[in-house]
C-alpha cells in the first residue's frame, strides 16, 4: 500500500509540475504575441505619432473568414505626452505630415496611406452611436480596451479622425493620449 501511495504522490507532483510549466509557457507566448502585435501595429502608424506601451485590442474573426469576411475590432495604443502636447498646440496642421505610415521592409509590408485627417466636433453621448468605434465595439465587444476613455474622446471635441480602406477609421484623442483603429470587414 505504501508503494501505491508513493506512486500516486509522484504522479501528482509530475502532473502539478506539468501544469505549472504549461501555464508558464502560455504566459511567455502571450507576452511574445503582445510584443509582436504591438510592433506590427506601430508600423501602420504615421511616423509623427509617437507611442508607448502595448496595444490594447478587442477583435472578433468569424469562423467562415475564408469564405465570408467577418472580422471587426478596436485596437488602441497610448501616444506619448510629447505627441499629445504637439497635437494640442498645433491642431490640424500636426496631421499634414501624418498621411503615410511607417513601413516594415523586413516583413514586406506596404505602408498605409491615410485620408485627410479631420477635427471632430464635440458630440453628446447619444449622438456617437453612428461612429465606427461604436459599430466595431457592438461587434467585437468592449473588454481589453479603454472604452470609457475612447467614449470621452468621441464626445470631448478634441479628437481627430481619418478614414481607411473599407470600413475602417483611425482616431487620435490627445486629451486621452490614445490612437485608436476601429474596423469592420
Amino acid at each position: 500500500m505504501s508503494k501505491t501511495l508513493k506512486m500516486n504522490w509522484k504522479m501528482k507532483k509530475f502532473f502539478l509540475l506539468f501544469i505549472v510549466l504549461a501555464f508558464a509557457a502560455f504566459q511567455v507566448n502571450a507576452w511574445r504575441n503582445k510584443v509582436e502585435g504591438t510592433k506590427r501595429f506601430i508600423t501602420g502608424l504615421p511616423l509623427s505619432i509617437e507611442v508607448e506601451g502595448y496595444v490594447m485590442r478587442n477583435a472578433r474573426v468569424g469562423l467562415l473568414n475564408s469564405l465570408i469576411s467577418d472580422a471587426c475590432g478596436i485596437t488602441a495604443i497610448r501616444i506619448t505626452d510629447a505627441t499629445a502636447q504637439k497635437i494640442k498646440e498645433q491642431g490640424l496642421p500636426f496631421f499634414e505630415n501624418a498621411k503615410i505610415s511607417r513601413s516594415d521592409k523586413a516583413r514586406h509590408r506596404s505602408p498605409v496611406f491615410y485620408e485627410d485627417w479631420q477635427k471632430m466636433p464635440p458630440r453628446s453621448r447619444l449622438s456617437i452611436g453612428e461612429s465606427m468605434i461604436m459599430w466595431a465595439s457592438s461587434c467585437a465587444g468592449r473588454s481589453g480596451i479603454p472604452f470609457e476613455q475612447i467614449v470621452d474622446g468621441l464626445t470631448g471635441g478634441s479628437g481627430y479622425v481619418s478614414g481607411g480602406r473599407g470600413y475602417s477609421e483611425m482616431y487620435v484623442f490627445p486629451d486621452q493620449k490614445l490612437f485608436v483603429h476601429a474596423f469592420v470587414d
